[in-house]
């Protein structure tokens, strides 16, 4: 089953990065860098707005349908399903009110171009059908459908939503100019599009009809519990997504329109540098855990180390292209318009390596019982965006908020580094000597993973 998911899991991330790359390269020359800028921040804040609406229920169905494993507890499984979508259900009204107030209320300094209250409610419209896919993603991931999760996505990406939203952007564009309305009416439509066929995916899975087999522990999960269950898991989610994210909202209070576009495609662009760790780590994500629970420390340090390493070199290779040549870098892959982000593009490539050469640290700091250590880790740089962020915004402009947002990640990623080197033993700092040995500690971990599912058989393990 950790072989299915994680083999899913690559294929989605792989599409989600081709669709990503597309889509950036498109929809960027396809609007004003203004309308791109405008449009990348009202996004965030969609997706902001859907975490908080539907992430921690999402995190809730996928525990508890994990925990079934036999046909016979049918049954319970709709019960769960049903209670989940029943607890969402309850939260879309009040979260669409609440969506459109807080797209109101933060249009004016995130959101250069006027937003009239028609399309603040597209937008919240928009965020409640984020929310909505990441919530169907994570049932069918539970369900053991990995394949249409990656597909639908929601908030980490959504793959069949995004390419929607570039087939509609470019039908768009050969009958006229699209601007940031047409845009984002665009985005909103594909992704309720997407979350409806997901919908109807879910229940395909589900049968009406109940099970023969009688139910040994019958569910009914109410949805008050489910929702107060769930909002931790909500109010995490959502602080490392504005550590992460934040600053495309922050970057509104920059003083100069152009330079407030250029910052939003700098960031875009910058992104691509931590892909191949994210590549990688999904690749290494199934021998965490069996590495882990067979005391095989010293082997998995040296796996995830040689992944890291896998990671760096193409990570080096983009960084050392848009650090040498910056205005080149926005152009090839913006278009023109762009040319101001040289100097952030250059200040964030510092965060982003930083963040691929000090590996899986916060993967491993988790599942060794350092929750608290990351959290306390994600709490400080919230804050220190929240109250750095905007001062030097608007005091140094593009060059201040980007020197805050590399500075986060390099501090964040570093303190994570040696705390899971501290708590766990485990180094997963980059190194390529230990690259040039991945295949043998592969070949070592599926021999740990096999003799997990089968103690009689030998275990075979190499330190070379």
């Amino acid at each position: 089953m950790i072989i299915h998911h994680g083999k899913w899991s690559l294929v989605g991330k792989l599409t989600n990065l081709a669709v990503a790359v597309t889509n950036t390269a498109l929809v960027a020359r396809l609007v004003t860098p203004a309308d791109y800028a405008d449009l990348n921040s009202l996004r965030t804040l969609m997706t902001l707005l859907a975490i908080g609406l539907s992430s921690g229920i999402a995190q809730w169905s996928l525990k508890k349908l994990g925990e079934l494993r036999s046909a016979k507890q049918m049954p319970i499984r709709r019960d769960i399903v049903a209670g989940a979508l029943k607890a969402f259900s309850l939260l879309c009204g009040p979260g669409l009110v609440v969506s459109v107030f807080v797209i109101w209320l933060t249009a004016e300094y995130a959101i250069r171009g006027n937003l009239t209250v028609i399309q603040m409610s597209i937008a919240a419209v928009g965020a409640i059908a984020i929310g909505a896919s990441e919530l169907f993603s994570e049932i069918h991931r539970g369900l053991q459908r990995p394949d249409r999760a990656n597909l639908y996505g929601g908030t980490k990406g959504a793959p069949a939503a995004t390419a929607l939203f570039v087939a509609f952007m470019l039908i768009v564009a050969a009958i006229t100019k699209p601007d940031f309305r047409v845009a984002n009416t665009a985005f909103v439509l594909a992704t309720l599009t997407v979350s409806v066929v997901a919908f109807f995916s879910l229940k395909s899975l589900l049968p009406k009809t109940p099970s023969e087999v009688e139910c040994l522990q019958p569910v009914s999960p109410v949805p008050s519990e489910i929702l107060f269950a769930s909002v931790t898991a909500s109010l995490l989610l959502a602080i490392a997504f504005v550590v992460v994210q934040g600053d495309l909202l922050i970057a509104g209070l920059i003083p100069d329109s152009g330079e407030n576009s250029s910052y939003v495609g700098a960031k875009r662009c910058v992104q691509l540098i931590t892909i191949p760790l994210l590549v990688v780590n999904t690749m290494a994500s199934g021998i965490i855990v069996p590495l882990l629970s067979s005391n095989q420390k010293e082997l998995l340090g040296k796996v995830l180390r040689g992944f890291c390493g896998l990671a760096t070199i193409p990570a080096l290779v983009l960084g050392v292209l848009f650090f040498v040549a910056p205005v080149f870098s926005l152009n090839l892959i913006l278009g023109a318009g762009y040319s101001d982000g040289a100097a952030p593009l250059r200040i964030l490539v510092v965060g982003q390596l930083v963040s691929v050469v000090t590996g899986s640290c916060g993967t491993v700091l988790i599942l060794t019982g350092g929750q608290r250590i990351q959290m306390i880790f994600n709490i400080t740089a919230l804050v220190t965006l929240l109250c750095a962020g905007p001062a030097l915004a608007v005091r140094f402009g593009s060059v201040g908020l980007s020197s805050v947002v590399s500075g986060i990640f390099v501090v964040h990623n570093i303190g994570g580094w040696y705390a899971a080197k501290r708590l766990s033993g485990v180094n997963t700092f980059c190194n390529l000597r230990d690259m040039l040995h991945l295949r043998t500690f592969l070949s070592s971990a599926r021999a740990v993973k096999a003799k997990t599912a089968n103690p009689e058989l030998p275990t075979a393990v190499s330190d070379d």
